[in-house]
């Protein structure tokens, strides 16, 4: 094959009819009229001594001049054909499968589809690629994209990857490959059909039958409409929950892992240009580090116009200029920078066995003193100052600050909470953004390129949505309420769990088990709420009660359900218009239950 000739992805289709079968002594020979669409080869049986021109390619070999059933090697079960380059589909092609139908195929090397509605923001395929059927008819590929398959009986659904459109292919092929690798996913076949668990959990997810000898996934006519409406639905949702991020992050992430929508080009938030909109930047200076904590940039802001609900008026943050992972701690006063940064020299030392190298800031009284220095002195860590009136000098800090305030900005306008919850929407951000791929470091995550692992998404809920945490323990008889109307905050970066604000008594609490409705917004007019069926629920482990924290360096995933409708029967929610009475969690020990 001429190396200029790009791969072809193959699809063989061989009709399959009943009035053929066991005519094993039979030649193939094309009709003579054959069918307009080409990619439906349909071949006659004739006499052995017919002159025809035709011949047929093996389906086990892959050599022309004889069929499969007459190759040497049917019943070798070692045997593997020496040009396995071309990926291709093997397709029995009945008449009675439905144009909705998928059929489950084991030598399809990737998705195959006939209708464009099948595909999720289709664009145009700019590759030279083509589909080829057994006759030797190539078929062009006019879309690719993604494409979800909608699950029975559960929220969750299969995503299709690189879905490829070739308008002249009869029926929709699944690639078995694709599917499994692409999904987490097993799929075990018998005679009686099919079946594809979770691999995690080994939860059934989708039954199929066995119906003309093909394996068919059979779908109402408005499914494929529907699905693709609860994908736009799904990907706006992950936007919410990821913290607003632009759709280039976005569609990078949602690439390595499945669970995980992309929003469209056209998709417009709000909430990002109102709170994202700022100036152009400088010109980018390239990274030299080589290894994870050769030098770390650092910044202070603050202070804050309105303080947090703990009284936190500063945060700092320190950026690893190789990974691109940073720490937030918030400070009442700029004097805690030294007690933070010795925190994280210690975690440092600690969890990686390693020490800061250089630490590169401004010329802030706060890094300039006397015990500031010899602390770096004692431990051999260079200090580095940006030269006065130039914050370009430490521009990753900064562009840090302008990252974690736009996605606050964000947080807060789409949840319309008031501005002394900024400090917990600036933690949600900041855990956010260790967690979302970055371009200075090639669309890797942070995260991953720190601990060498991939992080995880299915905890994640949309911040200041409504929930209702389990708060058994503090009941006062057992006839009292289980739970209350809270707003969530964020994640607990001491526990495995989520931090809830408690409308009623100003409180805040950490609990495992929480049910969320992340379209409902409590601090939203009542308007813009809407009333539907009852959420999931699940078994829960008492809540903990919140002390005032600083932000630690730990990190901690958790995984819960969540249900992004609001029970009919609940209270109306609070608004804008009606600002709570907020109190210190320090004074605060449990909350109360009416």
């Amino acid at each position: 094959m001429d190396q200029q000739t790009s791969t072809e992805t193959t699809a063989l289709y061989a009709s399959s009819s009943s009035q053929n079968r066991n005519r094993y002594n039979k030649r193939f020979t094309k009709p003579k009229n054959p069918p307009n669409n080409p990619a439906t080869p349909v071949y006659q049986n004739t006499p052995s001594n017919a002159n025809t021109t035709a011949r047929p390619t093996c389906q086990i070999c892959g050599k022309i001049g004889h069929v499969a059933l007459n190759c040497w090697h049917r019943c070798n079960l070692k045997y593997a054909p020496t040009d396995s380059r071309q990926p291709r589909a093997l397709l029995a092609h009945p008449t009675s499968t439905s144009p909705q139908d998928w059929i489950v195929d084991s030598g399809a090397s990737t998705h195959l589809t006939p209708d464009v509605q099948n595909i999720q923001y289709p664009t145009h395929y700019q590759g030279f690629d083509s589909v080829s059927v057994a006759n030797g008819t190539s078929l062009p590929i006019q879309h690719s994209g993604q494409g979800l398959l909608p699950l029975p009986d559960t929220s969750r659904k299969l995503r299709l990857q690189n879905l490829l459109h070739v308008p002249n292919l009869k029926h929709n092929l699944l690639s078995v490959s694709k599917l499994t690798t692409d999904n987490s996913v097993s799929i075990t076949f018998d005679a009686n059909g099919f079946l594809i668990k979770d691999i995690q959990d080994q939860r059934p997810l989708l039954h199929g039958r066995l119906h003309n000898e093909l394996y068919q996934v059979q779908l109402s006519p408005d499914t494929n409409s529907t699905a693709l409406s609860a994908i736009t639905k799904d990907s706006v949702i992950w936007h919410a929950r990821l913290g607003h991020p632009n759709n280039q992050i976005l569609s990078a992430l949602a690439k390595c892992f499945p669970e995980i929508s992309s929003v469209p080009s056209s998709f417009i938030c709000s909430s990002c240009n109102m709170a994202k909109s700022h100036k152009q930047v400088f010109n980018k200076s390239f990274s030299v580090t080589t290894a994870p904590f050769d030098l770390l940039h650092t910044d202070v802001w603050g202070p804050a116009s309105v303080p947090s609900v703990e009284g936190f008026r500063y945060y700092i943050v320190f950026v690893d200029d190789y990974t691109r992972f940073s720490w937030l701690y918030f400070m009442h006063t700029k004097q805690e920078v030294l007690s933070k940064f010795q925190s994280l020299c210690n975690y440092i030392k600690t969890q990686f066995n390693s020490t800061p190298k250089t630490l590169r800031s401004d010329g802030g009284g706060e890094f300039i003193g006397n015990s500031f220095k010899s602390f770096l002195q004692q431990h051999g860590i260079q200090q580095q100052f940006s030269c006065p009136h130039t914050p370009e000098q430490n521009g990753l800090a900064e562009r840090k600050h302008r990252h974690l305030l736009d996605l606050t900005r964000a947080l807060l306008h789409a949840s319309n909470l008031p501005h002394k919850f900024w400090a917990d929407a600036t933690s949600t951000a900041h855990y956010l953004i260790n967690r979302l791929p970055s371009k200075s470091i090639s669309l890797q995550i942070p995260f991953q390129r720190l601990h060498g692992k991939s992080p995880t998404y299915t905890h994640l809920r949309t911040f200041g949505c409504l929930c209702f945490p389990w708060m058994k323990s503090y009941a006062p008889n057992k006839f009292a309420p289980r739970s209350q109307e809270c707003i969530f905050l964020g994640y607990s970066p001491q526990h495995k769990g989520y931090k809830c604000y408690i409308l009623k008594t100003g409180k805040s609490l950490i609990s495992r088990h929480v049910v969320f409705y992340e379209t409902q917004f409590p601090f939203q007019s009542a308007s813009s709420t809407t009333n539907t069926s009852s959420p999931s629920t699940n078994n829960y482990t008492p809540p903990l009660l919140l002390t005032p924290y600083t932000t630690s360096p730990t990190l901690n995933n958790s995984s819960h359900t969540s249900a992004t409708q609001r029970p009919s029967h609940s209270s109306s929610p609070h608004t804008s218009t009606t600002p709570l009475s907020l109190c210190p969690t320090s004074l605060l020990l449990t909350p109360t239950i009416l």
